[in-house]
């Protein structure tokens, strides 16, 4: 079964993020964004084999900025290279876009949110602007 993002607004108080696991959950993948001195940054939220992830959602070559969870993968939604979801590691697409794998942000469950501080988050999106 293919998840098509679905764009969600998460919480933040100071320098913590947080977005409804349970929905994370129910939608099958999630896109919000976060604004920091780096910018606005894109992200997604999944679950997958009963664990969650949070990842930068920028295809850094083509653009892109959202992606379909299929079958244990990630789809570019813009140029269609595909990325483990388990990893972020490209496996097939268009080369330069393989090169850029999606970073994890470091996480906790906190009354059934997925918490996330700015400081993870803005070092999985610079991170994911680096190739590999």
């Amino acid at each position: 079964m293919a998840y098509r993002p679905k764009t969600v607004t998460p919480q933040i108080s100071g320098t913590t993020v947080s977005i409804s696991a349970e929905e994370v959950g129910r939608n099958g993948i999630e896109n919000f964004s976060a604004s920091s001195p780096a910018g606005n940054m894109p992200f997604m939220a999944y679950q997958l084999d009963g664990k969650y992830y949070v990842r930068a959602a920028v295809c850094v070559p083509c653009g892109g900025r959202s992606f379909t969870l299929k079958n244990g993968t990630l789809i570019c939604d813009s140029c269609g290279t595909v990325f483990n979801a388990s990893t972020g590691i490209g496996i097939r697409g268009v080369s330069a876009c393989m090169s850029y794998a999606k970073k994890a942000a470091a996480y906790t469950i906190d009354g059934g949110n997925i918490v996330m501080s700015m400081d993870d988050l803005t070092t999985a999106y610079r991170n994911t602007l680096n190739r590999k």
